[in-house]
């Protein structure tokens, strides 16, 4: 899928979404990300945690989209937006 035109780029690289199925697997771009490691430590028996921080369109969705098609052979995964969830004009802390 090659853009035709600047408009095409944009509703391909919307900021406001992140890279999954299809667009992902074409534009993902490989860079330094520790998403291959982490999908090796799964078998690990502690639980363990990784937050991704970042400022906003750097990435970090597209990274846990790519994460979750690399362990997807071996985990179920459940993917949801906290927007869908929660009022976002009334977040609170306990949220």
């Amino acid at each position: 899928m090659k853009a035709r035109d600047l408009s095409d780029i944009y509703d391909i690289f919307d900021p406001q979404e992140p890279l999954s199925g299809d667009k992902l697997r074409e534009y993902y771009v490989e860079r330094a990300s520790p998403v291959k490691s982490l999908a090796n430590i799964f078998s690990s028996e502690k639980p363990l945690k990784y937050l991704f921080v970042g400022s906003r369109g750097n990435g970090k969705s597209t990274e846990l989209n790519r994460l979750s098609e690399l362990v997807s052979d071996t985990l179920f995964v459940v993917s949801f937006s906290i927007k869908d969830k929660l009022n976002l004009f009334d977040v609170d802390y306990t949220d």
